[in-house]
């Protein structure tokens, strides 16, 4: 059984695994090997703990196992860039590999969606490179793409970004 909860400070650590090793086999073969072979776990940590610091409008919630291991995390919040208003945005969705397509994804997804719009977001939307086999997650979840000319550079590579919105 897998529970959705808040994530706090003290999760950094497995959320910086999560966030690596769902890089590394997500993105393998489609941004270079010598940037995922850069990630950092402890760079990652820490990045996670200064998040944590300053909420502002913004979350994070974590899916962990029975033994409150940490399999999967999604952030959301205000629309970064605040492009449109009353919109909310789902920053980040990710699952360790051997815990994809057992409904988890969809579970963190429902709840950041429910989040959204208690917080009054009337949109949610969501970028994810445009390469990314996983696109087909955000269709399925009943996700509309839209046009999207906003890139993205990652290892020194630009990356086209496909987005996805949902009405809440």
């Amino acid at each position: 059984m897998i529970l959705i909860r808040e994530g706090t400070e003290k999760d950094a650590e497995g959320l910086a695994r999560v966030h690596v090793e769902s890089w590394k086999s997500t993105y393998r073969g489609l941004v270079p090997d010598d940037y995922l072979g850069s990630l950092d776990p402890e760079a990652r940590a820490r990045d996670f703990r200064a998040w944590f610091q300053d909420p502002a409008d913004r979350f994070l919630l974590a899916a962990a196992n029975l033994g409150e291991q940490l399999v999967g995390f999604a952030s959301g919040g205000k629309e970064r860039g605040d492009h449109e208003p009353g919109t909310g945005e789902l920053y980040a969705i990710y699952l360790l590999q051997e815990y994809q397509r057992q409904g988890i994804g969809q579970k963190l997804f429902s709840a950041c969606a429910d989040r959204l719009g208690r917080m009054g977001y009337k949109r949610l939307v969501l970028y994810c490179l445009a390469e990314n086999l996983h696109q087909r997650f955000y269709s399925a979840l009943g996700g509309t793409q839209e046009t999207c000319v906003k890139q993205v550079q990652i290892g020194g590579r630009d990356f086209n970004q496909a987005k996805f919105f949902w009405t809440l």
